[in-house]
């Protein structure tokens, strides 16, 4: 009907808002966080954004709590996303922020969906065609570009000045 066709496509537009604003959050929230917090240790740091995090979460999981409890399995899964994934992932994370900084930092998750791919492959059997492998290539080359990583001519002089090729 009309009217569920409106409402698929007002969630649609709040979706992508709110993956618009997620991005945006995420870039500022690395500059942020080099500038401001980089005194910081890195485990109060993860600690911290986890805690915000649960806590801005916590009425919206109230909201939609399950009647029945869910499994010991999905329990588990949860501890392993919050402990293994997140809490290692920003652990990480933070790290590699006072190492090389915001910008090159950030770039790690342009390869999100390369990893993404290759869990599905692994973990699913997910069948990949040539499409979605030079897609990948395109996305492994794009990050080496941004990061600096491409081989360089010799001769050609780097951003640190040094003539790459010379002995």
């Amino acid at each position: 009907t009309a009217g569920s066709a409106t409402l698929r496509s007002a969630l649609g537009l709040v979706a992508v808002a709110a993956v618009l604003l997620a991005s945006a959050l995420w870039a500022l929230g690395a500059n942020y966080a080099r500038r401001r917090l980089g005194g910081m240790d890195n485990v109060a740091l993860t600690v911290g954004s986890l805690a915000v995090a649960a806590l801005a979460l916590a009425p919206l999981a109230a909201a939609t709590w399950p009647a029945t409890p869910p499994p010991t399995r999905a329990w588990a899964e949860v501890v392993f996303l919050g402990v293994g994934s997140s809490a290692l992932g920003f652990l990480l994370y933070y790290r590699l922020l006072r190492r090389i900084g915001p910008v090159r930092a950030i770039s790690v998750t342009f390869l999100n969906p390369v990893v993404a791919l290759a869990a599905g492959v692994v973990y699913l059997g997910e069948a990949v065609g040539l499409q979605t492998l030079a897609g990948a290539a395109v996305v492994l080359a794009g990050t080496a570009l941004s990061l600096g990583l491409w081989p360089r001519r010799a001769g050609e002089v780097s951003r640190r000045g040094a003539t790459r090729g010379a002995v």
